[in-house]
C-alpha cells in the first residue's frame, strides 16, 4: 500500500509540473501597453534575415489581455500553446482558440486576438517580415460582450483524474492479485 501511495503522489506532482508549464521559451519582457490592454510579455524567438523572411515571437498574455484591431501585410500565423483565448476577422465572428490551435491570418486581413477573461493564453506567432499596421482600438464593451468559453480539462489533467478513478475502483473491487502485477516481490 505504501507503494502505491508514493506511485500517485508522483503521478500528481508530475501532473501538476505539467500543468504549470506555459511554455519552453523565457516568459519575455512586459510589453508598454501601447496597442493592447492587459499584461502581456513578448519574446523575440526569431528575426528575419536573408535567407527567412519571416520574424517569430512568443507572447504570454493574461486573463483579460487582448491586442488592438491591426493587420500584417505579410500574414500571420498564431501556434496557440497554452491556454484560451479569441481571434476574430474584420466582419467574422469571434473564435475560441485554445491550446493546440492554429490561426492563420491571411495579409491584409484585419483582426484581434488575445486572452479569455477567465484563462491567459500563449502562443507562438509566425510574422512576416513587415511592419504590423494598427488601425482602431478594442472597446472594452465589444470584448466583455463576448460569451465566456467553458474551461476544458487539460489533457494530463484528465489523464490524472481517470488514473484516480481507476485506482479507487481496484480498491472497491479489492482486486489484490493484479497488484502484484504492478509491484512485484
Amino acid at each position: 500500500m505504501k507503494r502505491i501511495s508514493y506511485f500517485l503522489i508522483l503521478l500528481i506532482a508530475i501532473g501538476q509540473s505539467l500543468l504549470a508549464q506555459e511554455s519552453i521559451f523565457p516568459r519575455g519582457i512586459k510589453a508598454p501597453n501601447v496597442h493592447h490592454t492587459g499584461d502581456i510579455w513578448l519574446s523575440h524567438l526569431i528575426d528575419a534575415d536573408d535567407t527567412f523572411d519571416w520574424n517569430v515571437a512568443q507572447a504570454v498574455s493574461a486573463p483579460g489581455a487582448k491586442l488592438d484591431w491591426h493587420l500584417h501585410p505579410k500574414g500571420q500565423q498564431l501556434l496557440i500553446t497554452h491556454g484560451v483565448g479569441y481571434y476574430q476577422e474584420k466582419g467574422k465572428e469571434v473564435q475560441v482558440v485554445r491550446a493546440g490551435d492554429v490561426v492563420k491570418c491571411l495579409p491584409g486581413v484585419e483582426h484581434w486576438h488575445g486572452a479569455a477573461p477567465n484563462s491567459p493564453v500563449t502562443y507562438l506567432a509566425i510574422s512576416g517580415n513587415a511592419p504590423t499596421q494598427w488601425t482602431e482600438k478594442l472597446t472594452d464593451e465589444a470584448y466583455n460582450a463576448i460569451p465566456v468559453p467553458e474551461e476544458r480539462s487539460a489533457g494530463v489533467k484528465e489523464k490524472i483524474k481517470n488514473l484516480s478513478k481507476q485506482k479507487w475502483q481496484w480498491m472497491a473491487d479489492k482486486n489484490v492479485d493484479s497488484l502484484a502485477v504492478l509491484f512485484p516481490r
